[in-house]
């Protein structure tokens, strides 16, 4: 892989993961109270979390779809897959507080281990 498909993937990564983060933010406000499902239906389908989250997760995609077309998709999907969790657990940690124990920096780095494994044989 080339320097700017690492980039790319990152970038993948960070939407996704910025995704996620709408999602958790968009699905705890519109699922609180007592409401039927239909009043959750119409809050989440209004939710701009959850709207901006659709966003990222279609522009994630898209710029995956062009790197898929000119890289081999067994070294791209790990990699990209990889680079989310990386970004989901780190900005878990940082934006929601969520705790780092070591066994998950352990997971962490046997992802990197693995990117870059996949990435270079």
């Amino acid at each position: 892989m080339r320097f700017a498909d690492y980039a790319i993937v990152v970038a993948i990564g960070l939407l996704s993961a910025v995704g996620q983060y709408l999602l958790k933010i968009g699905i705890t406000a519109v699922g609180s109270g007592t409401a039927g499902p239909v009043t959750l239906a119409m809050r989440a389908v209004t939710s701009p979390h959850l709207l901006l989250a659709g966003v990222a997760y279609v522009i994630a995609f898209a710029i995956y779809l062009l790197v898929l077309a000119k890289s081999d998709v067994s070294q791209i999907f790990p990699v990209a897959i990889g680079v989310n969790v990386l970004c989901v657990a780190l900005m878990a940690a940082w934006i929601l507080g969520e705790g780092v124990t070591i066994p998950r920096l352990i997971g962490m780095g046997a992802i990197v281990i693995g990117v870059y494994v996949v990435t270079r044989f």
